[in-house]
């Protein structure tokens, strides 16, 4: 390829990046304002689950109530659930812990966690993460091999 090929290439990479950055910038407008419309008529109408999330930040002073061992065993049982009915199942599970037992959960499984104060939605993400990287560790791994 020439130069001239090559640089004509480029350009018209960068001219369609342009147009879906503003084709996104309008997108989000959008629903932006369909959200403010939808909120201003119907206050409660904000899904339970996104208050929990804004509001939840992990604090210094608590500690988890679970061990290690309860802590794999969970994770075992929250990678079934998950591989059975999806993520949503798992991040239900997930919402059902405290941001201390998260925090725990995340380290045993050597999640990445910040220095400072974790969301429940970050910790979640590291989690399910993790999740779903055993599922397909499992789903190509040999379960019975013969020497």
């Amino acid at each position: 390829m020439t130069d001239t090929v090559k640089e004509s290439q480029v350009e018209h990479l960068l001219n369609e990046l342009y147009e879906l950055r503003v084709a996104l910038a309008e997108i989000t407008r959008r629903v932006s304002r369909i959200e403010k419309v939808v909120k201003a008529a119907y206050p409660n109408a904000v899904a339970p689950r996104e208050a929990a999330v804004k509001k939840d930040k992990a604090t210094t002073g608590e500690m988890p109530t679970m061990d290690r061992e309860e802590a794999l065993a969970f994770f075992d049982k929250l990678r079934d659930t998950t591989n059975a009915d999806g993520t949503e199942a798992g991040m239900r599970s997930l919402d059902n812990l405290s941001i201390a037992n998260l925090i725990f959960l995340a380290k045993e499984l050597g999640a990445t966690v910040g220095n400072k104060k974790s969301s429940r939605r970050t910790l979640t993400k590291e989690i399910l993460g993790k999740v779903r990287q055993s599922i397909m560790l499992r789903q190509h791994t040999p379960v019975n091999t013969e020497s």
